[in-house]
């Protein structure tokens, strides 16, 4: 069961944001939730988005300590692959299955985003299909998604391995969960009387 701290946390962050009639920019509601973005957001995020994070997991500073929590990081589009994962190995009594993956890749650093488990191939491919919709002609996406783990690659290359939760573009969200790109929807099912 969630602590009353973060009960009160939601319930609040649902009033606020709820009673905007608009995204607010992130210089106003980051000292709210100071931890929940890495990096700049390129005026894609709002408070729900940002909100989330502390319904999800009780927020924290970022360390490669910190697995549970989900942090947002936006990146370039273009360096951003999109991938249905199949290794070819198919159970003769089921469908395809497919994992999701992105994966991101910079100067110094390479971040991969999984899903939590392999999906039927038919419904990857609906999934890889609202990502081109919703990345088409877009320059950033971000993503949510908690820390797996971070590893050295080669040379000053550093690998980050991240529970795929979502991503959002200024046209629209995709997440994992149905339901998880809107905060009402979320608190309902998760923030408030949730078991954990």
């Amino acid at each position: 069961m969630p602590s009353i701290g973060r009960i009160v946390f939601c319930l609040l962050t649902v009033g606020i944001v709820l009673g905007a009639a608009h995204p607010l920019h992130l210089n106003s509601v980051t000292k709210k939730y100071p931890y929940a973005l890495l990096g700049e957001d390129y005026q894609i995020l709002d408070a729900a988005d940002l909100a989330i994070s502390g319904c999800i997991a009780e927020p924290v500073p970022f360390s490669e300590k910190s697995t549970s929590y989900p942090y947002w990081k936006c990146f370039q589009t273009k360096s951003v692959l999109f991938e249905c994962e199949y290794n070819g190995v198919q159970d003769p009594k089921g469908p395809i299955e497919a994992w999701i993956v992105f994966e991101t890749t910079s100067k110094n650093e390479r971040n991969t985003y999984l899903a939590r488990r392999a999906w039927y191939l038919k419904d990857c491919k609906k999934f890889e299909a609202r990502w081109k919709e919703l990345v088409s002609n877009e320059t950033h996406v971000c993503m949510l998604g908690s820390l797996i783990r971070v590893e050295n690659g080669p040379g000053e290359t550093k690998l980050a391995s991240w529970v795929f939760e979502k991503y959002r573009t200024r046209k629209g969200c995709e997440s994992y969960f149905d339901g998880h790109c809107d905060l009402k929807h979320f608190v309902k099912s998760d923030c408030v009387g949730a078991k954990r």
